[in-house]
């Protein structure tokens, strides 16, 4: 047999493997289909079972611990009932990102005013008290 038509026949024999392969993959994580149940047992089930909530920042491997690619998912640190997710790091201009909306030094938000914004934290006054947040803890 030609050298050529001996390739031409191997690599043919390896898509097919190939598609074989990918068809019985397939077929194995299709999810079987369940019966329809009926109209008042499908109410009751829904207020019965809450709906799973993923955990941000949690991996559904566990040997992994901390999901690697869930990074912003969470916010930093929650002090009372605010939250940093970030500071825009400018040394002229510097800004952060307390519960969704974007402080400058001087912005006031939920009755804290925003003293100073350093590369990793943020300098709150609350009433009389001073309270630091940090990105990343």
């Amino acid at each position: 047999m030609d050298k050529n038509k001996r390739q031409v026949m191997i690599l043919a024999a390896v898509i097919a493997a190939f598609f074989v392969f990918l068809f019985a993959a397939m077929m194995r994580s299709r999810p079987a289909k369940k019966a329809a149940p009926a109209a008042g047992t499908a109410v009751s089930e829904a207020i019965s079972k809450p709906p799973a909530v993923a955990v941000p920042g949690k991996s559904s491997f566990p040997s992994w611990g901390r999901d690697p690619f869930a990074v912003g998912s969470v916010p930093a640190q929650a002090t009372g009932d605010l939250s940093l997710s970030g500071i825009i790091w400018d040394a002229k201009r510097p800004v952060c990102l307390i519960d969704g909306k974007m402080l400058k030094a001087g912005d006031e938000i939920s009755g804290a005013k925003v003293i100073e914004i350093t590369n990793d934290t943020v300098l709150l006054k609350v009433g009389d008290e001073l309270r630091t947040l940090r990105v990343g803890r």
